[in-house]
């Protein structure tokens, strides 16, 4: 998760000095992650359990990494978001987005999780930012089409 989160940044700082490019640089910051994060994506799906048993059997839990590997790809699209809101000065709906998806990644990691352990935990972390994300992309969608 740190690729997403250094690109990130990255793009807020490039943003910041070159606010005109700004859809260009999160086009080609999306592209970055992508080529970097699929092969360590893919890897760790098929040799993830491998990988794990040799720091020790007990490490082994692939269905719980396999869920925190999905979860890249939502995570990639907020945290992309959120440089896009920064270097556009937006502060007031990056704090209520922020807050929605904290609110939402705690509410379902405390209510999943007693119910099943660390997968709901896991699944906690991956519906928060899937329903972030999903509502990022409906509003991106609505102002993309509002406009045309």
């Amino acid at each position: 998760m740190s690729i997403p989160q250094l690109v990130s940044v990255s793009l807020f700082a490039e943003g910041s000095y070159n606010t005109a490019a700004l859809f260009s640089l999160v086009k080609r910051a999306s592209l970055f992650i992508v080529a970097l994060v699929a092969p360590v994506m893919l890897i760790l799906w098929f040799l993830g359990g491998f990988i794990l048993g040799i720091i020790g059997k007990n490490y082994i839990n692939v269905p719980l990494l396999r869920l925190f590997l999905i979860s890249i790809v939502p995570y990639t699209i907020n945290t992309i978001f959120f440089a896009y809101l920064r270097v556009s000065v937006r502060l007031n709906l990056l704090v209520a987005i922020s807050a929605f998806l904290s609110i939402s990644v705690l509410g379902l990691a405390f209510t999943l999780g007693p119910l099943i352990g660390s997968p709901g935990l896991a699944l906690g972390w991956l519906g928060g930012q899937t329903i972030t994300s999903l509502a990022v992309l409906a509003s991106l969608a609505y102002r993309y089409f509002k406009k045309r």
